[in-house]
C-alpha cells in the first residue's frame, strides 16, 4: 500500500483515513469525467499533502472517446504493462456512461472490470492477485446523473440534456444564471457552494443500484465519491 498521502494530524485520523493509496482513473469521456476527478483531487490536496501521481488521470484515446469494452481493455492493458515496470497501483477506478453504446457492450464492460477482483487485499477489499482493487464506474445513462443526486433523488430516466437542465435548475437557486456545460472545470465545488451534500449523493447513489442495478437510471461513480468522501468533508 503506498504510503506517501500524508494528512495533517494523520495519527487522529480513522484508519480508513491513513491507508489513503494510489488511484488509476480511466474514463471514456474526455472532460465531464476526468474534470469532476481534477476537481476532487484539488478539493482533497487543499487539506492534505497529494503527490501528484496519487491520483492519476490517465488520458486515452488521443482525445476521442472510447467505446465502453475498448476503454476495459484499455485500462487493463495498461495496468499490466504499469505493473511489468514495477509501478505501484493500489486502486483502478473506470468511469463510462450507457449512453449510445449497446447495453450488452455496456454491461460486458462491467463485468470484464469487476471480474479482474479474485482475491482480496490487506484491507479485505476484493483484488486482483497483485492486491489492485478494481472500481466499475457506470452510468446510465450519463455521468450528469451523479451531479443531479447531489441535490435530489431521481427516479425516471432521462438523458444527459434532461439533467443538465435539472442541475442548472438546483444550481441557479444559489448562483443566478449559471449554465452547465461538459467542460466545466471545478464542477464538484460547484455543486457544493450550490448546496449539494457528498452524503446525499452517496446515498441516492447506493438506493439507485439496489433498484436499478445496472439499469437507467443510475450511476455508480457514487462509488468513487464515497470512497474519498471522509477525506473531503473532515
Amino acid at each position: 500500500m503506498s504510503s506517501s498521502f500524508g494528512p495533517k494530524g494523520r495519527r487522529g485520523l480513522p484508519d480508513q483515513l491513513r491507508n489513503f493509496g494510489r488511484h488509476l482513473v480511466y474514463s471514456e469521456g474526455t472532460k465531464t469525467e476526468p474534470y469532476y476527478v481534477q476537481n476532487i483531487k484539488e478539493c482533497i490536496a487543499s487539506k492534505y499533502k497529494v503527490r501528484p501521481n496519487d491520483i492519476e488521470l490517465i488520458s486515452v484515446g488521443n482525445g476521442k472517446a472510447l467505446n465502453t469494452k475498448s476503454l476495459a481493455k484499455h485500462a487493463m492493458k495498461d495496468v499490466d504493462q504499469r505493473r511489468s515496470n514495477g509501478e505501484a497501483i493500489d486502486h483502478v477506478w473506470v468511469f463510462f456512461d450507457k449512453d449510445s453504446f449497446l447495453l450488452s457492450h455496456y454491461k460486458e464492460a462491467y463485468e470484464m472490470i469487476v471480474k479482474k477482483n479474485t482475491s482480496t487485499n490487506d484491507e479485505g477489499v476484493p483484488s486482483d492477485k497483485d492486491g489492485i482493487a478494481w472500481h466499475a464506474l457506470p452510468s446510465n445513462e450519463c455521468f450528469e446523473l451523479l451531479l443531479l443526486l447531489y441535490f435530489n433523488y431521481e427516479t425516471s430516466a432521462g438523458s444527459r440534456k434532461t439533467y443538465a437542465k435539472r442541475i442548472e435548475a438546483n444550481v441557479r437557486k444559489t448562483i443566478p444564471g449559471w449554465t452547465y456545460a461538459k467542460n466545466l472545470q471545478g464542477i464538484h465545488s460547484t455543486m457544493i457552494a450550490a448546496g449539494g451534500k457528498i452524503n446525499k449523493a452517496v446515498k441516492f447513489g447506493k438506493k439507485l443500484e439496489k433498484e436499478n442495478g445496472l439499469d437507467n437510471p443510475t450511476s455508480l461513480a457514487y462509488h468513487f465519491l464515497e470512497y474519498f468522501q471522509l477525506y473531503l468533508e473532515k
